[in-house]
């Protein structure tokens, strides 16, 4: 369960302010009615087209590591979390999955924005203990279901063009192992601009989604020491492959590139 801190809540009120949601018991997480499919189907469009200008002439952006996407169903996704737009860029490349983004409960107080993201297959992680069952519950369902689902397991909240891989939480983990579901780790590397690049990216870098082999977690007949495996093994993989994609990092023993 996410818990904010003074500075993830400074950091989230900074140039906009959401207004405060209250989720109740009866909230239903995942929506799947017909009606809500359309819509997302033409929302996320809409995103795709809107994004699309942006991504091809201002950040460079690439998809790398398509064919590890062959025969996902049912599978839980991680990234990191470096930009805004993370979550919509992500849907809109899988736009033909059935796929959900989580997030935390504080997304959901940005008016418009909110509603928007939302009816694109956003899901919020509810702060409430008493809400957690019925997450819990809907998000496994979902998961057997053959829905895919996105998690942004670093600890803490968005940290824009974060030049190395945080720490894990482990929630989406369990329902990893519950379910028995295989993980697709993703992410995105920062790259030096190069041609015309150079005059849309003078202050921040390109970016670059790469999406990762599946990986299955090892059951050592102990949920903890289960978990405990596959988020290392996760961590490792993942802060190894940015190390060696990104033109951008920083190492946690402290050497930069």
């Amino acid at each position: 369960m996410p818990n904010l801190n003074d500075e993830e809540i400074e950091y989230h009120q900074t140039g906009f302010h959401a207004k405060e949601v209250s989720i109740d018991e009866n909230y239903i997480y995942y929506q799947k009615k017909l009606s809500f499919r359309i819509k997302r189907f033409f929302n996320v469009l809409l995103g795709r087209i809107l994004l699309m200008f942006p991504q091809k002439f201002v950040w460079g952006y690439k998809v790398i590591g398509k064919k590890n996407m062959k025969g996902i169903k049912g599978a839980i996704f991680i990234s990191n979390h470096i930009h805004q737009f993370d979550s919509l860029n992500i849907c809109g490349f899988l736009h033909r999955k059935k796929i959900y983004t989580t997030g935390l409960e504080l997304n959901l107080g940005f008016g418009f924005a909110s509603r928007f993201f939302r009816r694109c297959g956003f899901v919020p992680i509810p702060t409430k203990f008493k809400n957690m069952k019925n997450f819990i519950r809907e998000t496994n369902i979902s998961l057997k279901e053959g829905r895919n689902v996105i998690f942004y397991p670093e600890i803490g909240f968005i940290k824009e063009y974060c030049d190395h891989i945080r720490d894990f939480q482990t929630g989406f983990l369990h329902f990893a192992y519950d379910n028995n579901r295989v993980i697709v780790p993703t992410l995105t590397t920062f790259h030096k601009a190069k041609g015309l690049y150079k005059l849309t990216r003078r202050n921040k870098p390109c970016m670059h989604f790469h999406i990762l082999k599946p990986y299955i977690m090892e059951d050592l007949g102990d949920k903890k020491l289960s978990i405990e495996k596959a988020k290392n093994d996760l961590l490792e993989i993942m802060r190894n492959y940015f190390n060696s994609h990104s033109d951008y990092y920083f190492e946690l023993s402290g050497s930069t590139k």
